[in-house]
């Protein structure tokens, strides 16, 4: 029904779709995690500053809750969800390492695993991007704000300002930094922007792999569902439409054609001029589909489409919209095509009885055409 490019165009979007949902998912398992942990803080198993974590925990749940709204509210195709998604990770990977400091040290991996499964490699450098800039941020922050790392050699889970309060009269003969924010940058901020910019390249050529392998799958889906001489969907797609699709849409009409004569040319005049008749209706009727008309070739000479929900009178105007494309082919020296047609309309749940009395229609219009009329093909001088 479409060339390569598109249909593969719309097999890539479909994935997208399915990963946004994927994403969508995996924020939700988080959260749980998220949740769990906030509730074990104000509890026996105080892993970090209840207070400080609930800090994270606010700003994790505001996003969480916009991402959902975002999902159901907006088309799940849209560009921009992957760039919003991959962005509220970045941040809510940021508050959580602002925080928890070490606790946290592997989350700034977790935006690019999730950037990863989009197969595009602007997406992993977005994700890289916003965390060369929100990790500075958050480690400068949590230096201040967040939990101390001296939580590894004391008993406790406090910030900065708690131990520098607590040894204000001059017990520790350790002295501070005096630079700490150039300490963090030299010793923390960059050799973990080192370590992620190495996953990132990484990363990229698994992506480079993933696209191949979803170029291949969406070329062999081509080749399986669409008939290459006409570009419309062949016999295998049409049943598994009927099978497993249009038994779920409310309304469908269809249309069916049948090239007249085609064996007598074939005999006739060889299966070069009946191949471009077979050419010439398809391309008529190609020319009617959308996303919401369906066409297939499902015979040698026979074709259907398939309209989704159709307005009124719609299947006989593509009819007659077929007829008026062939006559000005014909008009402009092109080959003079006839077919017989059958129409019916119904319930998506009664699909095949639908097909039926369409096929029935289109073989008494057959009939009474040899009955009545003259067919021929040839080429205009």
């Amino acid at each position: 029904m479409t060339n390569f490019g598109e249909h593969y165009n719309e097999e890539l979007t479909q994935q997208e779709i399915e990963i946004n949902k994927k994403t969508l998912w995996e924020m939700v398992g988080a959260f749980i995690v998220l949740t769990a942990v906030w509730g074990l803080a104000f509890g026996r198993f105080p892993t970090a500053n209840a207070i400080v974590f609930s800090v994270t925990y606010a700003i994790s749940t505001g996003f969480f809750i916009a991402s959902v709204i975002l999902f159901f509210k907006a088309d799940p195709s849209d560009e921009r969800m992957k760039n919003f998604f991959v962005t509220g990770i970045c941040i809510i990977s940021a508050a959580m390492n602002l925080m928890f400091s070490y606790h946290m040290v592997l989350a700034y991996v977790f935006p690019l695993i999730v950037a990863v499964q989009y197969k595009e490699k602007s997406v992993l450098w977005l994700s890289y991007a916003l965390e060369v800039f929100l990790m500075p941020v958050s480690m400068i922050v949590g230096f201040y704000y967040g939990i101390c790392d001296l939580n590894l050699l004391l008993q406790g889970n406090h910030t900065r300002t708690w131990y520098l309060a607590e040894l204000a009269d001059g017990f520790s003969k350790i002295p501070f930094s005096k630079m700490p924010v150039v300490v963090i940058v030299v010793y923390r901020i960059l050799p973990q922007l080192l370590i992620l910019f190495v996953f990132v390249m990484i990363m990229q050529h698994t992506i480079g792999s993933m696209r191949e392998d979803a170029y291949r799958i969406a070329e062999l889906t081509y080749r399986k569902e669409v008939d290459s001489a006409t570009r419309l969907y062949n016999k295998n797609k049409y049943e598994d439409m009927l099978a497993n699709y249009y038994t779920m849409v409310e309304r469908v009409a269809v249309v069916l054609w049948d090239i007249n004569n085609l064996k007598e040319i074939n005999d006739r005049m060889g299966h070069g001029m009946g191949d471009k008749l077979i050419e010439t209706m398809s391309g008529a009727i190609y020319a009617q589909t959308d996303s919401r008309k369906k066409a297939y070739r499902i015979g040698g000479d026979e074709f259907v489409m398939l309209i989704e929900n159709p307005e009124k009178q719609e299947a006989e105007q593509i009819i007659q919209n077929v007829r008026d494309k062939l006559a000005r082919h014909r008009e402009e020296g092109g080959l003079r095509v006839s077919s017989a047609t059958g129409t019916a309309e119904g319930n998506g749940i009664d699909i095949l009885k639908i097909v039926h009395d369409a096929d029935e229609r289109m073989y008494e219009d057959k009939k009474r055409g040899k009955e009545s009329r003259e067919y021929a093909m040839f080429y205009s001088e």
